[in-house]
């Protein structure tokens, strides 16, 4: 069984912020998210590993439409 995780959780265990975890789904570099029944987002342990790996091609000093081209691959 796959684990869940609120925003928050998730904002904590990458050092983002809520903030940009709602932004990156915007965009459509987050795609998919889940949703509690209340309307929660809820990130799956496959989430919070592309939201890793995102963090590991900003840290490149990619730019954000390069990302974006990326993760529509």
């Amino acid at each position: 069984m796959e684990n869940l995780f609120s925003i928050q959780q998730v904002a904590s265990m990458t050092g983002l912020s809520t903030y940009t975890l709602r932004y990156y789904e915007k965009i459509g570099l987050i795609k998919n998210v889940q949703r509690y029944q209340t309307g929660y987002r809820q990130y799956t342990d496959f989430d919070l590993a592309w939201i890793q790996f995102l963090i590991r091609l900003r840290v490149t000093g990619m730019p954000m439409l390069k990302m974006k081209q990326f993760s529509d691959l």
